[in-house]
């Protein structure tokens, strides 16, 4: 085993020169290395290899931290370089007036050769170093300390923090991509070797000298060996852009540290990045910054810019990539919306509510993360660019939107155009340069150049919905619109104007996807009457359906060729169609929900399916099988979360019935329970404890509006409310529920629970199976079983408009009473025990105000009531009202020492406010949808959120409050 750096220090300062030899011999190649790259002459390097050692020698004694000597030897080193250069150029000046005398005749003939061969040399280094710059940032760092700073994969792993098996990935995807040129590169290996006596004459020099006189105290800093070890050649070699490079090229004391890192994207090259001058100036150029923000060159206010490349992303890490800040990790990566191949098929691009997760297309593993909500994403034809159509959410009633994102695939980096809303489909021209979207909230469609950022919008007229009732699919020049009514309306992208209408007004044809053909000659339309329906558009007729499906068509995919078509639905299946012949294939089984998207691979071997249970599942078209690679955690809408088992295990329930166990330490899945009672929870929650869960669910299917994630609707309602064991999945109990309850709430000893819905709410004590049934208006009246009974000739309709509709539920923290918000602004208190009303109150400027959160204090002195107006802090005599409520309540909890209340807002921000003052403190930022749950850990350190993003969020609370204070003061 290799002595360690400060070990060696130690030892030349006692006086033993023989380790200062095993540190120029460590180090020797990588001071080279940088020195060649500075000075642009191989030979001259040596010099300041040499120059470098000796300075570190003489000077070593005065390193404060030895910890840092390979980050102090840079420093020496770029000294050297630097200086070399300041007086060449002082040199190259007086020689510009000289004379230079030519080599004698007698010579001539010996200097040729040593030219032509300096000459082969040199042009030998530089078609090396233009070769690696055609690889993507991770393969060429791998390639580089794999070939040139000599490292098995095992020691590249170790040094980057990455798998073996990832490097491994890399190492190989780099040399196939090198494949014809891997053999010059290997044979242009020699010509980077430094001198076999540089390590012999920096020795011969330094026995010569005498290091400075040591401090009073040596080092005492343990060490491992630091990353920044063979950084020098990672990022030395000249094989980044010029401002990557200043980050570690800034002026430095010969003893501060020079913070070393090594940035590895982890998304693999898809395309050859050689590309012309004006996308250069888009993304990567180090001086087009001016270029950019010239307004003169991008009009309708549309502006590009790049965005830094991001950190590095190791597979082992994925659920602490992009995370919102004070955050400690993300569970789960949102529901999935919309899913592509990358050209070549080695990547799988997953649009979530969250972001579009990039996945090795063979493995399954996760390669890289673009943030941002994608409801639509696209390829550009030669798999350089990623677009990102950007989200939308409901926002109390009406949606607010993103913005269209542009990622370059092989660096991870972004080009952001202003003034770009959300849109509601893509697709890139042929030659990748044009970009047409569908602008929904405009009513344009647009056409982006992505060279020069010029957007061209034209308006189509008030043809699209304000809401998600449409579906939408691109060709080249057509634009596909179908409706709720079953018509399809097709449009010209190039002039607005309506080709032709086909499709009708029938019940139950409302289109729940739509997709062209490759050659834009077929529209297939899939819907709520269980068919597919080809259309042909030239002629405007459906030619063909297709009826096999059992539930919804929600999902449409074509092959490459044009020759198959998979359909998907909320049957939980796909379909493989052969179009040429309408007949069905076969029938892929095996998800436990419907289906949310569906891909061909490029060459058409592969099917990708995905559902809303949270998988992808792989299929073999030519064998018709199931692929072993699987990605999972896209689960949609986590319904709510609890602690269990203390403060590092917790329980998570999905809209589908599933209970997860959760490891917050290391942030993986423990455990896995399925419900199959029911296909999908209408009101859940959990015992204070985290033990038992307590729903109501639906039998049938439940559905997402197609590429869009929203919910529509399911088929059945239950009539039980049912009580089940967290740690077995095992159903304990059940109850009639009398009517579908609005929300449940549990006690805080975990053994009654409440529920209720329209008129009415029941407390039933899971110990002894009793049930108190209570009516909340004397207009209502209940049977035994808590279901309303009506008078014959009283006006249901007119009197279910009067009675109370419960919205909200709490527990106060004795137990003993239960306070109720309705959806008109009503706050009631009761006695649980004996079902009596206890007091009551509305706001005067309730209009159009329901109550949608309650909380307790700990030690029950306060209430929060939070509304889609306001929130409310009452107890004490005292009404505290809260600034700056801009969007609605979805949940509310107070922070342990009940100083600060949490708020959980429905476009996803997460608010703290001072409970005194009702003033803001701080904003939490993660997720996309409502927040539907927030809970302390016992021990009161961390916060968990759940969303209908399909997202669960761990913070650190302690960071929180220390980013709150901060940001107050």
């Amino acid at each position: 085993m290799k002595n360690n750096d400060v070990h060696l220090i130690h030892r030349i300062l006692d006086g033993d020169d023989s380790a200062f030899t095993e540190l120029v011999e460590k180090y020797q190649k990588q001071v080279h290395t940088l020195a060649w790259r500075k000075t642009g002459d191989f030979h001259i390097a040596e010099e300041m290899t040499q120059d470098t050692f000796l300075t570190a020698y003489q000077k070593l004694a005065t390193l404060k931290k030895p910890q840092c000597f390979s980050s102090w030897l840079y420093v020496i080193a770029t000294r050297h370089c630097n200086s070399w250069l300041r007086k060449r150029h002082r040199q190259s000046q007086l020689y510009q007036d000289m004379d230079i005398t030519q080599p004698e005749n007698a010579s001539y003939s010996e200097y040729r050769l040593e030219e032509n061969e300096r000459i082969t040399v040199e042009t030998q280094r530089d078609v090396v170093k233009k070769l690696l710059a055609k690889l993507g940032e991770s393969e060429r760092t791998v390639m580089t300390l794999h070939y040139f700073g000599e490292m098995s994969c095992a020691e590249i792993g170790a040094f980057l923090g990455v798998s073996v098996n990832t490097i491994k990935s890399r190492l190989r995807r780099a040399q196939q991509r090198l494949q014809k040129e891997e053999v010059m590169i290997r044979e242009a290996i020699d010509n980077f070797q430094i001198s076999p006596n540089l390590t012999e004459n920096i020795m011969r020099e330094i026995s010569r000298i005498q290091p400075a006189t040591p401090s009073s105290s040596k080092p005492l800093i343990p060490w491992a060996v630091a990353a920044s070890t063979l950084a020098v050649v990672l990022l030395m070699l000249g094989f980044g852009s010029q401002k990557e490079l200043a980050r570690f090229q800034q002026p430095y004391n010969l003893d501060a540290v020079a913070e070393m890192t090594v940035e590895i994207i982890d998304a693999p090259i898809v395309a050859n990045l050689e590309f012309n001058p004006d996308i250069r100036t888009q993304v990567g150029s180090a001086n087009a910054q001016e270029k950019i923000n010239n307004p003169g060159q991008q009009p309708n206010d549309t502006v590009a810019t790049v965005s830094e490349a991001q950190p590095e992303k190791t597979m082992e890490d994925y659920t602490r990539w992009e995370l919102p800040k004070k955050a400690k990790a993300r569970l789960g990566k949102g529901g999935i919306h919309v899913m592509q191949f990358s050209p070549d098929g080695t990547l799988l691009a997953v649009g979530s509510d969250i972001g579009v997760w990039l996945y090795d297309a063979k493995t399954g593993k996760e390669v890289n993360m673009f943030p941002g909500r994608c409801q639509s994403l696209a390829f550009s034809p030669d798999g350089r660019f990623l677009a990102n159509g950007g989200g939308r959410f409901r926002n109390v009633g009406k949606f607010s939107g993103k913005e269209l994102q542009l990622w370059e695939v092989s660096t991870g980096r972004q080009v952001i155009f202003t003034n770009f809303p959300s849109v509601s489909a893509l697709r890139f021209s042929g030659d990748g340069k044009t970009l047409v979207s569908l602008n929904k909230s405009r009513d344009t469609i647009s056409q982006l150049d992505v060279e020069t950022a010029k957007k061209v919008d034209l308006d189509i007229g008030e043809r699209l919905e304000p809401v998600y009732t449409e579906v939408y699919a691109l060709s080249l020049d057509k634009l596909a619109i179908g409706r709720i009514d079953g018509t399809i309306e097709l449009l010209d992208t190039s002039t607005g104007k309506t080709l032709s209408s086909f499709g009708g007004p029938a019940p139950k044809n409302r289109v729940f996807a739509l997709t062209f053909s490759p050659d834009g000659t077929r529209l297939v339309s899939g819907g709520e009457d269980s068919t597919v329906r080809l259309w042909d558009t030239t002629r405007n007729d459906a030619s063909t359906i297709l009826q096999e499906h059992t539930g919804w068509v929600n999902e449409l995919a074509f092959s490459p060729d044009g020759k198959k078509l998979a359909s998907g639905g909320t049957d939980k299946k796909v379909l493989l169609w052969d179009i040429s012949t309408n007949e069905l294939l076969t029938t892929f089984t095996g998800h436990i929900n419907g289906i949310a998207a569906l891909t061909f691979s490029p060459d058409g071997t592969m099917l990708a399916s995905g559902s809303t249970d949270g998988t992808i599942k792989f299929w073999n078209i030519a064998t018709r099988s199931l692929l072993p690679t699987r990605i999972t955690e896209h689960t949609k809408w986590v319904k709510t979360a609890a602690f269990i088992k203390g403060n590092t295990t917790l329980a998570s329930v999905a809209f589908n019935g599933i209970i997860s166990h959760w490891d917050l330490k290391t942030s993986q899945k423990t455990h896995l329970l399925m419900k199959r009672h029911q296909d999908i929870l209408y009101i859940s929650a959990f015992s204070p404890d985290g033990t038992q869960l307590v729903s109501t669910g639906a039998e049938g299917t439940f559905v997402f509006e197609s590429g869009l994630g929203h919910f529509v609707g399911y088929t059945k309602s239950g009539e039980l409310i049912r009580l089940t064991d967290v740690q077995t999945g095992q159903e304990l109990m059940n109850l009639a529920t009398g009517g579908s309850p609005l929300e449940v709430a549990f006690s805080p000893n975990g053994k009654t629970v409440a529920f209720g819905g329209v008129g009415k709410f029941r407390a039933w004590n899971t110990e002894t199976g009793s049930v108190l049934n209570t009516p909340l208006s004397d207009k209502v009246q209940l049977n035994q079983n808590g279901a309303l009974v009506f008078s014959p000739d009283v006006n249901i309709e007119k009197l279910l408009s009067q009675v109370p509709k419960i919205s909200a539920l709490a527990f106060s923290p004795d137990g003993r009473k239960i306070v109720i918000g309705t959806r008109r602004g009503k706050v009631q208190i009761w006695d649980v025990e004996i079902g009596v009303a206890l007091s009551s109150f509305t706001q005067e400027d309730s209009k159009e105000e329901f109550i949608t959160a309650l909380s307790f204090s700990s030690n029950g002195d306060l209430l929060a009531v939070g509304s889609n107006k306001r929130i409310r802090v009452m107890g004490s005599n005292k009404l505290t009202r809260f600034k700056e409520v801009h969007q609605g309540v979805y949940k509310l909890v107070f922070a342990p020492a009940s100083t600060v209340l949490v708020a959980g807002l429905i476009n996803g921000e997460i608010k703290l406010w001072d409970v005194a003052t009702g003033d803001k403190l701080n904003t939490l930022d993660g997720h996309a949808d409502p927040v539907t749950t927030l809970v302390f850990s016992p021990d009161g350190k961390t916060l968990v959120s759940t969303g209908r993003d399909g997202t669960i969020l761990v913070w650190d609370w302690e960071e929180v409050l220390r980013d709150s204070s901060e940001g107050s003061q």
